[in-house]
């Protein structure tokens, strides 16, 4: 009951053992007061408790709740008056839930003390959506409310939906009975038509004068994927017109289009070479494979390699030739395995014997006795 959550709060207030309540044992400690705490608190308490009322009572007009937060208030600093209390005004969000308020207090002569309390905030009729966090356009999904009945006696629930930004497939109202201090599911279909946010409000009202109104926005996203297309073709004494179509199923009033034009068609290598950057620890395989890749851009590419990326190439071939070590047990020979300690590997030998052999053919320094060592061990594996 309301009465329940509220028990230490009204004893740190009579100065009884509660959360706050051993503030006499301590040097500094922080109490949560106020005049009005004990009405509220007993208010609280006899909503809860609140019999079911007249049933020819019209259902009065709820206010929508729509103000949701995690934390009602911060105050980074107040300072006491002599009399050793400071107060501030609150404006609770329109969250039903237990609020936590805790304090922190020092005196300029490094006294230090804390206390909490808690403060329920309930009435007797509650609505809680139960909504998916986002929609894409094209999904089919359920719009929930759970109503939860507080009162001692059973109530006849009617429920209306109101909903901008996607479609109900039956936006009538629905009525069942809901037992005192349960739950019942209320829901609809609906579909997600148009990209932006779709915002519904549940309205709960019964004959015995009890309502309640919540109102959340969730947003809608459009269900599309990037799609990538490349062509190419040759440009010689006359221009070359290259026509782009757009498929019928193409969203024209969202996304982008976006083109690039290269001299040919590997002449995007070079960018992709950011994809093989260097970094501690790395592989065997890891390295041979930037060797390969720089020796395609070098060869494909009009300047050949910048200073950077050359640089790179003879540090990695050079790399590459220290980590060869001899071969026991499956051949003979020198090999290389996944780590520059590791023992050599038949599949990691033959990867980096292709690297080596394409960065000699492209003019870098690589011994011969590495080559034949590497060689003779390829053809001896069996």
């Amino acid at each position: 009951s309301g009465d329940r959550h509220n028990e230490a709060f009204r004893e740190s207030v009579a100065g009884e053992p509660g959360e706050s309540g051993d503030r006499l044992a301590r040097g500094l400690g922080v109490v949560a007061e106020s005049a009005e705490d004990a009405d509220e608190a007993a208010t609280t308490a006899a909503i809860a408790a609140a019999p079911p009322g007249d049933s020819g009572r019209a259902a009065p007009t709820p206010r929508v709740r729509s103000d949701f937060q995690s934390t009602a208030l911060w105050i980074g600093q107040l300072t006491t008056g002599e009399d050793g209390t400071a107060g501030f005004e609150l404006h609770l969000p329109d969250n039903t839930t237990t609020w936590r308020a805790s304090a922190q207090a020092v005196t300029a002569d490094a006294r230090a003390g804390s206390g909490s309390s808690e403060l329920l905030v309930t009435q007797p009729l509650l609505v809680r959506p139960a909504l998916p966090r986002f929609l894409r356009v094209g999904d089919e999904a359920m719009l929930r409310a759970l109503v939860t009945n507080r009162t001692d006696g059973a109530l006849s629930v009617t429920v209306d939906i109101e909903a901008d930004g996607v479609t109900l497939g039956d936006d009538a109202a629905r009525s069942l009975t809901v037992e005192p201090n349960e739950s019942a599911i209320f829901e609809w279909p609906a579909r997600a038509v148009a990209e932006g946010a779709a915002t519904v409000r549940f309205t709960a009202t019964t004959t015995g004068g009890y309502a309640d109104a919540v109102e959340l926005s969730v947003p809608v996203h459009l269900d599309v994927t990037p799609e990538t297309t490349a062509t190419g073709g040759v440009v010689e004494d006359t221009p070359a017109v290259e026509a782009v179509y757009l498929p019928d199923y193409v969203i024209t009033g969202q996304g982008s289009l976006e083109l690039s034009l290269h001299g040919s068609l590997v002449g995007a290598l070079d960018e992709e070479l950011a994809h093989f950057k260097p970094y501690p620890y790395e592989s065997t395989v890891r390295i041979a494979s930037r060797v390969v890749a720089a020796v395609a851009v070098q060869r494909a590419t009009v300047g050949g390699l910048d200073a950077q990326s050359a640089e790179q190439l003879r540090a990695d071939v050079l790399e590459l030739i220290g980590r060869q070590a001899y071969v026991s047990g499956w051949s003979w020979g020198r090999g290389w395995g996944w780590c520059g300690s590791c023992t050599p590997d038949p599949i990691v030998t033959g990867w980096v014997l292709l690297a080596l052999g394409e960065a000699r053919d492209a003019g870098h320094g690589v011994p011969d006795h590495v080559i034949e060592g590497a060689t003779s061990t390829i053809v001896g594996y069996s």
